[in-house]
């Protein structure tokens, strides 16, 4: 980043583009560019702006000439018609954002756009949608808090930044506050529900449901994982793949290196005669020949089917990874040890998840630093 930030003439850099910005017709104008911030560039967006000041100040200025994609053509008239509707605001605003998210993001983003916010509100102006229609449109939703929440994620987003742009006077959502979700509390497998599950199991379907109950991954990261990710005694999870997508972890702590259990270095000898050979994914679908394309294709494959035969009440395979946490804690392995395996951020993540399976303090505990006192009399 060669030249630095030039907000003093209206020109600042900003991670990997610049933002110009300036004032027409009484409203502030901000464009961001991807340049990348260099002298040169800098300059460069410098003595555009300065361009279009002098039109402006002749009264040539036409803002679809200089930005023809931006939203504010249509505002001031050149460009599309008339006032901009909500539908083309999540379409710009959409596609401005292809490079700031993940392609497993930016698709979630699309499908909730295309699904539930341009049906209900594409048409409407974007000036005169309101908070109470906001409010009375998610009350009307027949979906969870936490799915009600991420539905209006993207209409929040471009919402506050068509604010920051003056493209609306006020962000209808800005004081929408998320519903509370609840978070589900585990229901791991006991180890006979356990043992009755894999009974019902054999061949891929078996090792794929052993390594999940002793290695603690989540389903995300199991089906994503590949030959080239397994060592002598351990594994790295270096990605995930969800709904299809492919996606790295969210947190630093997500990457991380997990020892290999026996239980799960056994069942991987056992996989490496249906896929190590063709040296991408470890675990397949038996009935496609495939990788799984996602944990939902698990559940319906079978799953259901095997807890059926078992007797053991339904639960999802998510909770294979739950029982490994309470496996490992009633056992006593240290809480900090089995956080990093799980790759949580922190150990007071695991306290807070699963505290009731770590073991009772000690009896005898204290009665070290007793003797240590005596020792020093």
């Amino acid at each position: 980043m060669g030249g630095g930030r030039r907000e003093d003439c209206g020109v600042t850099g900003r991670g990997k583009s610049i933002r110009l910005d300036f004032r027409y017709r009484g409203v502030r104008c901000r464009e961001t560019l991807k340049l990348e911030p260099t002298k040169a560039n800098l300059k460069y967006v410098a003595a555009l702006r300065g361009d279009i000041l002098r039109k402006i100040a002749k009264g040539e200025f036409r803002y679809a000439d200089f930005f023809p994609d931006s939203p504010r053509a249509g505002l001031f008239g050149s460009g599309r018609a008339g006032n901009l509707l909500v539908k083309d605001a999540l379409d710009d605003w959409i596609r401005g954002h292809r490079q700031d998210v993940s392609l497993a993001t930016l698709h979630e983003y699309r499908k909730t756009i295309r699904k539930h916010l341009i049906p209900a509100f594409g048409d409407i102006r974007l000036r005169l949608l309101t908070k109470a229609a906001i409010k009375e449109w998610r009350a009307s939703l027949e979906v969870s808090p936490k799915t009600a929440n991420n539905i209006l994620t993207p209409l929040r987003q471009m919402l506050r930044d068509a604010h920051e742009d003056d493209l609306i006077d006020k962000n209808p959502s800005a004081t929408i506050r998320n519903l509370k979700v609840v978070t589900e509390e585990p229901d791991p497998f006991t180890p006979s529900e356990m043992k009755a599950i894999l009974a019902q199991l054999d061949g891929q379907v078996l090792n794929l449901y052993q390594f999940l109950f002793f290695a603690g991954l989540r389903t995300s990261e199991v089906i994503a994982l590949k030959w080239e990710d397994i060592g002598t005694d351990h594994i790295r999870v270096r990605r995930a793949k969800v709904r299809g997508i492919i996606k790295e972890p969210k947190t630093a702590s997500g990457t991380r290196k997990v020892k290999l259990l026996q239980p799960a270095l056994e069942a991987l000898t056992r996989q490496k005669a249906h896929t190590y050979l063709q040296g991408e994914e470890v675990f397949h679908n038996p009935l496609t020949g495939r990788a799984w394309a996602s944990d939902k294709a698990m559940r319906e494959a079978h799953w259901g089917h095997a807890l059926k035969r078992a007797g053991v009440p339904y639960r999802v395979p998510y909770q294979c990874r739950h029982t490994y946490a309470s496996m490992m804690l009633s056992s006593g392995e240290n809480a900090m040890w089995v956080a990093k395996q799980m790759g949580h951020a922190n150990v007071q993540v695991l306290f807070n998840r699963y505290g009731r399976w770590i073991q009772d303090v000690d009896p005898d505990a204290g009665d070290r630093i007793s003797e240590v006192w005596k020792e020093a009399k």
